[in-house]
């Protein structure tokens, strides 16, 4: 018990001399500390000389706190070149310990200033130093997208060293409640380039801004390729393009990859706009045995900061992911492809395109620009060719590292195989076989969307197949349906079976030869009443939820618009009013449709 009490004595002892030396120590340093230093949250008191006529003001503040109202002073003229203490720059955004004196240092300046073209967007000028450069004003005018700001009517280089008083001008492009493309097509040495200087063989340079319905940026400036698309249509005054970004690109939620295209909707003379965006969007919701569609989005497109119309993004039917998914390789015959019936095929025949008839060739008879129209000779299975789009003839060699014989071997294995499909449902009309070779489904979604909608070139071009590896031909996906519905050649009553109709008054060389002796077999047929009666109401709930009053309030001015520019002194009333008329003409077209096959197909 004594030696504890003795132990507890010793280090209370201790203690206390602990205690002792951290008060001394604390003294001390009292002591020894500058009297100017002021603890934190004590006031202190800057004086700042501005070198001008406000002379010294003095403000104060507490330690430690952040004070930003003269951290970056202004004097018209003057570019502000930092608070001195003797000589020596400080960083004055936080008061001080102490009380000190500061002096404002100016650099002769000079002055941006911005016209924004609206009382409704205000800029502040801007003085940099001479010499120096700006970042790029970011502002929003509703209504409007911001093209370029100019300087002296030419886009302005916001790199540009800045050596004299300048005012920018903002460039608008007035907006819809679409979203907006805008394209500037530049030269190789980055000047603007005419759009009428662009080809469909030809990528240019350019860069593209889009931006969606609320305005939000889905790009800036990005860099991209641009260049003409289409056969018939490129001889009309709105034409389509293709876009090849330099980076993957996922537009508006689908997956990302380089190619798209921008349709103009302007085949047949399309005064809705409508016949494409409604056929991608029906399929891609309803038509399940169609593995792939594109997606569709209306778009307000400027080229140049000229308006070009109404057009419909698409995705490119490319082979990727996200689009027709296949693992396509170069050098191995049985791996996936991805072909076109087309009557426009061209380049060397067993690399850019291939035949299936005897002869080795399509039909001796030509039309306008050298292609095959007709019949042709009897033996001859189809009446054109088939394009090759992947494996890409273009990349065989660069891509794929074989050789052009190779490549053709390729080649002659998908046209065999293909061959071996169309005499098995044309020359043969053995469905058994077909079945074996072909994905029936596929065919059956097929056949029905381009006999709904009475494709005018569903035997003629933009009909695309697929074969997996080791798998069936498949068809698909769906292109191009501008010469539809009451714009069909040779019939545009919502009546009769047209696709499959073997002799089509008007336009008997657009006809599909397989799609005629499928649906000639029984077999075939009556997969396509089947699946017919599966989705005849989804069809119609699908028209009757687009066609609403509340679409042709929407739209209206946005496609008004377009065809003010394409139709012919039209007032934007009037042109609005013919949109509205000739959409409801559709919509009735689709309805009768939908009847006229539900008695059709029993």
């Amino acid at each position: 018990m004594k030696r504890n009490v003795r132990n507890l004595t010793i280090l209370i002892l201790f203690l206390v001399f602990a205690l002792s030396l951290c008060v001394f120590s604390a003294c001390s340093d009292t002591n020894d500390a500058d009297p100017s230093v002021k603890p934190q949250g004590a006031t202190v008191t800057v004086s700042l000389d501005f070198s001008d006529e406000r002379g010294v003001v003095r403000v104060s503040g507490k330690v430690g706190e952040l004070t930003m109202e003269y951290a970056l002073p202004e004097r018209e003229g003057y570019a502000f070149g930092g608070w001195y203490l003797n000589d020596e720059l400080y960083d004055f955004v936080v008061y001080p310990n102490r009380d000190i004196s500061l002096t404002a240092r100016w650099l002769e300046g000079v002055t941006v200033r911005f016209n924004t073209g609206s009382s409704d967007v205000v800029l502040d000028d801007i003085v940099v130093v001479q010499g120096e450069t700006i970042p790029e004003p970011i502002v929003e005018r509703e209504g409007y997208l911001l093209r370029r700001w100019t300087y002296l009517n030419i886009e302005f280089d916001f790199d540009t060293p800045i050596t004299t008083d300048i005012t920018l001008t903002a460039e608008w492009l007035e907006r819809t409640n679409l979203p907006t493309m805008s394209v500037e097509l530049l030269s190789s040495m980055g000047n603007t380039i005419s759009l009428s200087s662009v080809t469909r063989e030809t990528y240019v340079d350019s860069e593209i801004t889009l931006t969606n319905a609320d305005g939000d940026y889905v790009l800036f400036s990005t860099a991209c390729e641009f260049k003409g698309r289409g056969n018939g249509s490129w001889e009309a005054e709105k034409k389509g393009y293709k876009l090849k970004f330099a980076k993957k690109q996922g537009l508006f939620g689908r997956a990302a990859n380089k190619h798209w295209v921008v349709l103009a909707c302007a085949n047949f003379d399309d005064q809705t706009m409508c016949r494409n965006l409604t056929a991608y969007e029906m399929a891609g919701q309803i038509l399940g045995g169609i593995e792939y569609v594109t997606n569709a989005v209306w778009i307000d497109f400027y080229v140049n900061g000229e308006y070009r119309g109404v057009y419909v993004l698409c995705e490119h039917v490319r082979v990727g992911d996200g689009r027709v998914v296949l693992t396509s390789q170069y050098g191995v015959e049985d791996t996936g492809y991805l072909i076109e019936y087309d009557a426009y095929a061209e380049g060397v025949q067993g690399v850019d395109y291939f035949s299936i008839n005897p002869t080795g060739g399509s039909s001796s008879g030509t039309r306008p620009g050298g292609r095959p129209s007709g019949s042709g000779s009897s033996n001859n299975i189809v009446k054109y060719n088939f394009t090759m789009h992947s494996p890409s003839p273009e990349d065989y060699a660069t891509e794929g590292g074989i050789t052009e014989t190779q490549y053709r071997a390729q080649v002659s294995f998908i046209q065999d195989y293909v061959k071996r499909v169309y005499t098995a449902a044309i020359t043969d009309r053995n469905f058994a076989t077909f079945s074996e070779l072909a994905d029936v489904d596929s065919f059956v979604d097929v056949y029905i969307m381009n006999e709904f909608y009475k494709n005018t070139d569903a035997g003629y071009s933009s009909f695309y197949l697929y074969k997996k590896p080791g798998g069936k031909l498949y068809a698909g996906p769906p292109w191009d349906f501008d010469g539809t519905t009451n714009a069909a050649r040779g019939s545009s009553s919502a009546t009769g079976i047209y696709v499959a109709d073997s002799i089509r008054t008007g336009s008997n060389y657009t006809s599909s030869e397989i799609l005629i002796n499928l649906y000639a077999t029984s077999e075939f047929k009556a997969k396509v009443v089947a699946r017919w009666k599966q989705i005849s109401s989804k069809m119609a709930a699908y028209y009757d939820g687009f066609f609403t009053e509340k679409f042709y309030s929407d739209y209206r001015y946005a496609m008004g618009k377009n065809f003010v520019k394409y139709g012919n002194r039209l007032t934007q009333a009037n042109a609005e009013t013919n949109w509205i008329n000739n959409t409801r003409t559709l919509y009735t077209w689709f309805k009768n449709r939908i009847t006229y096959l539900n008695g059709a197909w029993v």
